[in-house]
């Protein structure tokens, strides 16, 4: 599920070949968008509210404008998709494949741009910057989190855990204000300047980590299994 950026409605998909968007208010359905052949596995909200993403295993992203529920455009790609994300402002689309490629887009066009990582690297996940950050793109694998100018296909930051296993990364998280990263494996978090490419901080927590988010004031909350995890502050 991702919540809009006015945080009056809600995306959900799931198991079917279709995605919802709820009114988070009133509980109203307002959209089904239905037109994929296989099970939705990524979505993503456009930063306007008024269009959404959706990617499935059946090797093509549809984009939909959410106020008519019909479809604007379809991309083929040629795997399925594992992560997607909208960038910056919404001119640009990336996506992790399910062979640990990831591939951008122009949105107004349709035209793929071009591949940013092969599969020696397998990615998880791709990150986007805040609006204003439109060019740059973070992709997650499991060695650590490659930071790309996505429009010159330039690889600007690679940024790793020394001294640990090349497989201990679960995930990752930008910060709001785009500046920091928390990469964090089972057991620890290490956050990083995404400018300069230093590490900053690390955290060892003690007890198994399964996500870790920002929130305001510089808040770092790993969520974890069990309790007695607290909340950690940022410089």
């Amino acid at each position: 599920a991702e919540l809009f950026p006015a945080g009056d409605r809600v995306l959900l998909w799931g198991e079917l070949p279709r995605a919802l968007v709820w009114d988070a208010l009133t509980g109203e359905r307002l959209c089904e968008l239905q037109g994929h052949l296989a099970r939705i596995t990524v979505a993503a909200v456009f930063p306007d509210g008024q269009r959404v993403v959706t990617g499935s295993s059946e090797r093509r992203i549809l984009i939909w404008n959410t106020s008519s529920c019909a479809q604007l455009r379809q991309l083929n790609h040629n795997s399925g998709a594992a992560s997607i994300a909208v960038m910056g402002i919404g001119r640009m689309l990336a996506m992790a494949d399910a062979g640990g490629g990831v591939t951008t887009w122009d949105v107004d066009s349709g035209v793929m741009l071009r591949p940013l990582l092969q599969a020696s690297r397998f990615s998880l996940q791709v990150m986007t910057f805040p609006p204003g950050d439109d060019d740059r793109l973070a992709i997650v694998s499991e060695f650590g989190v490659d930071i790309w100018n996505a429009t010159s296909g330039k690889l600007l930051r690679r940024l790793g855990v020394p001294g640990r296993s090349s497989r201990s990364i679960v995930g990752a998280v930008i910060a709001p204000g785009g500046d920091v990263v928390a990469i964090h494996g089972h057991f620890g978090i290490d956050i990083w300047d995404t400018r300069s490419g230093k590490r900053l901080l690390e955290f060892q927590i003690g007890r198994p980590i399964f996500d870790v988010a920002f929130g305001p004031g510089r808040i770092m909350d790993p969520l974890g299994i069990g309790s007695g995890i607290s909340p950690l502050r940022l410089p």
